[in-house]
């Protein structure tokens, strides 16, 4: 893949990745994880088991989520800068890595944002389908 193409990859995949960070709302998500946090940090949480474990088990879940987003764009921009010091060196393995990189991003990437479109209140709930 040539220089360009990668850059415009790297282009595409950031707007994506703007695009699920503003559903998902990153700030609201860390504002959560931080009362939820404060939860579990009191005395009495086990106090009520199954308040403890839904308490537990949200934290947990929103921390992946974060943790997923922090993760996906860390990659993205080592991916930007590894192919900045490609052309400098005119490393063509290393444009090879980049481009396998923006593969594996692509497809973590796509998946992240179809489980972003389909998130919401009901979600953990099983959907059902019929095709005629």
């Amino acid at each position: 893949m040539a220089n360009e193409d990668l850059t415009a990859r790297i282009s595409d995949l950031g707007r994506s990745l703007d695009s699920i960070e503003s559903v998902a709302d990153l700030g609201r998500l860390r504002a959560e994880i931080a009362v939820l946090e404060e939860q579990v940090a009191a005395p009495d949480l086990w106090d009520d088991q199954e308040n403890a474990q839904r308490v537990t088990s949200q934290l947990s879940f929103k921390q992946g989520e974060v943790d997923r987003l922090v993760g996906l764009r860390s990659r993205l921009e080592d991916a930007e800068v590894m192919l900045e010091l490609a052309e400098e060196e005119g490393d063509a393995d290393a444009r090879a890595e980049v481009s396998r990189e923006l593969e594996k991003l692509g497809g973590d990437v796509s998946a992240l944002e179809v489980r972003t479109l389909l998130s919401g209140e009901y979600d953990p709930r099983d959907a059902l389908m019929t095709i005629r």
